[in-house]
């Protein structure tokens, strides 16, 4: 199941992937909108489809931003982490 926002970009609502969590034994995917700021509420996600966000300039057909790559999987493997406790 791919969970997304309103459009390309946009983040799905938290409570929707909740509820679909809670309704499928399915895996969850968030598809859209999620970004370092808004990591914490997708990281119980089985996995997240991220594109614009890590380009330059946050359009998909511009280059790869490795920095922001970097920091957003440095930031996923902590909450990972934390979740593990």
């Amino acid at each position: 199941v791919i969970l997304t926002g309103k459009a390309t970009g946009f983040a799905a609502d938290v409570e929707q992937l909740k509820q679909v969590q809670k309704s499928t034994k399915l895996p969850v995917l968030i598809g859209s909108g999620v970004t370092a700021d808004n990591l914490e509420h997708y990281i119980s996600a089985n996995a997240l489809i991220v594109g614009s966000y890590f380009k330059t300039t946050g359009r998909w057909e511009d280059p790869v931003d490795y920095n922001v790559v970097k920091a957003f999987v440095e930031k996923a493997r902590q909450l990972r982490s934390k979740a593990k406790l």
